[in-house]
C-alpha cells in the first residue's frame, strides 16, 4: 500500500529508509511528540472529560513499531523520569492529608483495605500460577510481584479524588496501601528466594 494513503503515523514511520537514516517527517512528529500528548490533554479537557484520556487515546492511536516506539521513548524517557514522574509524586503526596487519620475506627478500615488489597492480588496471581503448573515458592513470587502498586493506581485514586468519587480520607488510606504494598514486595520477595536457595542447596548435598 502506499504510504500517502496510510494515517500519519503510519505514513511518518514509512519516511524510515532501511539505511537507518530517519526522514524529516518522521523526525518533526516524534521531536513534535509531547506536543501532541499535551494538545489531546487539552482537547478532552475542553470537551468535560479528563486530561488523561486524550493522552490515553493518543497513545492508543500511536504505531506500535519497534524502531518507532525506540525513538519515541528516546525522545520522551528524560522529560518524564527526571522531570514530571517526581512532580506528580510531590503532588500526589500534597493531596495526602496524614492529619485525618485519627480514631480506631479509621484504622480499622485502613487495615480493613490493606488486607483485602494484599489477599486480593496476591491470592489471585497465586492460584492462577499454580493452576497453571508452578511450584508454590514461583507461585509466591508471582503473587507477591503482583501486590505492587504503581503509577496507574495513583493516576486513578487522582482522578476519582478529582471527580469527587472518593472522599480525601478514602484517597488518604488508599495512597498509604498503595505504599506499604509496595515496599514489603523487595523483603519478601528475597525471603522466598532465600529459601528457595536453601532448598536448592540442600537438595545438591544430599
Amino acid at each position: 500500500m502506499d504510504a500517502r494513503s496510510r494515517p500519519l503515523p503510519t505514513k511518518c514511520y514509512l519516511y524510515v529508509p532501511n539505511s537507518q537514516k530517519l526522514g524529516f517527517t518522521y523526525v518533526r512528529f516524534v521531536d513534535s511528540a509531547d506536543s501532541l500528548v499535551l494538545a489531546s490533554a487539552l482537547v478532552t479537557e475542553s470537551l468535560g472529560i479528563h486530561p488523561l484520556f486524550g493522552s490515553f487515546l493518543l497513545g492508543v492511536v500511536m504505531p506500535k513499531d519497534i524502531a518507532f516506539v525506540k525513538d519515541l521513548k528516546k525522545k520522551l524517557e528524560d522529560i518524564v523520569i527526571v522531570l514530571l514522574l517526581p512532580l506528580y509524586f510531590a503532588f500526589t503526596g500534597l493531596r495526602t492529608s496524614m492529619g485525618l487519620i485519627s480514631g480506631s475506627d479509621t484504622l480499622f478500615y485502613f487495615g480493613l483495605i490493606l488486607l483485602v488489597a494484599i489477599v486480593g492480588k496476591f491470592c489471585g496471581a497465586f492460584f492462577a500460577s499454580r493452576l497453571s503448573g508452578m511450584s508454590w515458592r514461583e507461585a509466591g513470587s508471582i503473587g507477591v510481584l503482583m501486590n505492587t502498586r504503581g503509577m496507574v493506581e495513583l493516576v486513578a485514586l487522582n482522578l476519582g479524588l478529582d471527580i469527587g468519587v472518593i472522599s480525601p480520607l478514602v484517597f488518604t488510606l488508599m495512597v498509604l496501601m498503595a505504599i506499604i504494598t509496595t515496599f514489603m514486595t523487595t523483603p519478601v520477595l528475597e525471603l522466598i528466594s532465600l529459601r528457595l536457595e536453601q532448598k536448592c542447596e540442600t537438595i545438591m548435598e544430599s
